[in-house]
């Protein structure tokens, strides 16, 4: 069960967590009784990448407000219409980070995961350089042994390491006592007077223990609106793990002499299935030739990935040439799996692209 955003903070500052001031709109009015301009305006859709897609909006002043609010509510972000839009305080960012809670399936360990490097790019940034990111494996809260080791990989001064286990703690009592399966801070923002901030907020929650949180009210959103038709015309599909990875992927084969004919992205915990189902939805796309599988993984592991290619290639019919980049976890395992069933994995992107481009041209 995914939250909006201001669901999930709704939570994380119950448990404690550092937010923005913020006010929830529903309908025209005035902020000035609770906040002071300039302000942050966010399209509350259950889906990422909404900066680059124009759901996330600065106004100055008061009239701007107001144009904003009724331009964002009338703005579709990948097949999402928003109900309300958060109106938070502008902050002044210094450095923005990254941290998230969430379970590594393959090791049945809660995990924590970290970058000095956050913001709309993240899966993008990191896909070559996962030396950017930190894994904590974690049975038990983190200890200070963690927190400090957490500390220096962010690059955060000494000052900052009682604010950072605050937003830890936040973290974890969220991630336990909310049952969670993800709770992502992305961006944690260093403000230029040195205070973190959880500027955004993901939280998916497990929907089998939905029973246990009946008073919260929260409503499960469709998650089949990932995918989203951009050209019918478009010869090369696209798939991708993340909104900003699956953005970039459909930016670059943008930037080729081809149209990209879709966005997908497959989101954190797709099941094989779910995989395979998405992969159909492209290959019922008309000029379809090719498809591009960039996958970075995290939640989502590279094995799951290639048995989900091995699946589709049996059941989905007219199942176009597949191009596909794997990284991350259980990446050797993905990789070993396909080059049994003779699927080729290219080293990156760029190398996807390139081919899918010669096949539907070649066509």
């Amino acid at each position: 069960m995914k939250l909006l955003e201001y669901e999930a903070k709704q939570l994380l500052k119950e448990h404690g967590a550092p937010l923005p001031v913020s006010r929830l709109l529903i309908s025209e009015g005035s902020l000035t009784d609770t906040l002071q301009l300039p302000v942050v305006l966010k399209s509350q859709v259950p889906i990422g990448g909404r900066g680059k897609a124009g759901g996330i909006r600065t106004a100055q002043t008061e009239r701007e407000v107001q144009q904003l609010f009724n331009e964002l509510l009338q703005r579709e972000i990948y097949g999402f219409i928003p109900t309300a839009i958060l109106a938070e305080e502008a902050l002044e960012i210094k450095r923005e980070l990254y941290l998230a809670l969430t379970i590594d399936s393959s090791a049945h360990v809660m995990t924590l995961v970290a970058s000095k490097e956050g913001g709309i790019d993240i899966e993008a940034n990191s896909q070559g350089d996962q030396s950017s990111l930190l894994k904590l494996p974690l049975t038990a809260q983190p200890t200070s042994q963690q927190i400090e080791q957490l500390r220096n990989h962010l690059e955060l001064p000494e000052t900052l390491r009682e604010s950072l286990e605050q937003v830890i703690a936040s973290l974890w009592m969220t991630f336990t006592i909310e049952d969670a399966l993800l709770v992502e801070i992305n961006p944690l923002v260093l403000t230029k007077n040195l205070q973190l901030v959880c500027a955004d907020a993901k939280i998916e929650l497990d929907p089998a223990a939905a029973f246990r949180h009946s008073a919260r009210g929260f409503e499960d959103k469709q998650q089949s609106h990932q995918f989203v038709v951009l050209d019918q015309q478009g010869r090369i599909g696209a798939m991708a793990n993340g909104a900003g990875l699956a953005m970039a992927t459909v930016d670059a084969i943008a930037a080729t002499s081809e149209r990209p004919a879709n966005f997908l992205d497959i989101g954190g915990g797709t099941n094989v299935e779910g995989m395979i189902n998405a992969l159909g939805e492209i290959a019922k796309l008309p000029k379809v030739e090719a498809i591009v599988i960039n996958i970075f993984a995290g939640i989502t592991r590279c094995d799951e990935v290639a048995q989900a290619v091995i699946g589709a290639r049996e059941h989905v019919e007219q199942l176009p040439p597949l191009f596909i980049r794997l990284a991350g976890t259980n990446e050797a395992e993905g990789k070993r799996i396909l080059q049994d069933a003779r699927i080729a994995v290219l080293p990156s992107l760029d190398d996807c692209i390139k081919a899918a481009v010669e096949e539907v041209q070649n066509v």
